[in-house]
């Protein structure tokens, strides 16, 4: 038992550590803003570079656990074994019943079901899992309708990049069965060559909308990107 728990431990040490290390090679999520006032312009202007600047520091710091919390929950010695057996044709239904209960139980501790993040998986035979609510609206039985998945075209770059991760624009229709918006960053799970799933970690409507309210509390437009992509552009800019 005392091993497992300091293989465990160290287990997140190391990840903990890769995060760190990694973080200065990506960009740093760029906020943009167009003012709406003329009156005022210049300490406008230095008001909302500053908003700017927190924002993008806010942005970056959810970017960095949505990557924290997918790399952990990969890093659970049984999720990606149960994930490669959800996939096996030939395993008997208790087996793929045992083998979602261990993911399940994976991505819905009470750590993330009191954290402010959705988690979802599903894999291209329609397996699903959420944290929301400990899954208990989907079982093992559950599949997502036949070719559901071409409708997410992320998960044909996430098939192919080697399980690094995406974060994607803001939308309401990224994810299946999740109707709200939100900014999620997906990976695909493997094991080890071959893809097994997709996993992603989206932050919730509520707590994006209080981020996104800046821009109506300086009377300004709003642009988000990352890297090449705008994640999110406000209706006038």
């Amino acid at each position: 038992m005392a091993g497992k728990k300091k293989s465990s431990f160290l287990s997140r040490l190391l990840i903990t550590y890769l995060i760190a290390a990694l973080i200065p090679l990506f960009c740093i999520i760029s906020v943009f803003f167009y003012l709406k006032w003329q009156s005022g312009k210049r300490e406008m202007q230095n008001t909302t570079s500053y908003a700017a600047e927190l924002l993008s520091v806010q942005l970056e710091a959810i970017r960095d656990t949505m990557s924290f919390i997918s790399l952990n929950i990969m890093s659970n010695e049984e999720f990606i074994p149960a994930a490669e057996g959800l996939t096996h044709e030939e395993n008997s239904s208790y087996a793929k019943a045992t083998d979602y209960s261990s993911m399940v139980g994976a991505i819905s501790s009470y750590s993330y079901n009191n954290a402010s993040y959705r988690i979802v998986f599903f894999n291209d035979e329609g397996y699903y899992m959420t944290n929301e609510a400990y899954n208990r609206n989907y079982s093992y039985t559950y599949r997502l309708p036949e070719g559901f998945i071409e409708k997410y075209d992320w998960t044909e770059t996430a098939r192919n990049n080697y399980g690094s991760e995406i974060l994607l624009p803001i939308s309401d229709s990224i994810l299946p069965n999740v109707e709200e918006e939100g900014l999620a960053l997906v990976r695909s799970v493997r094991n080890p060559g071959r893809v097994v799933g997709f996993l992603a970690v989206q932050l919730s409507e509520e707590n994006l909308s209080q981020l996104l309210e800046v821009g109506e509390l300086y009377g300004i437009e709003l642009m988000i990107c990352y890297k090449n992509s705008i994640l999110y552009k406000s209706n006038d800019f």
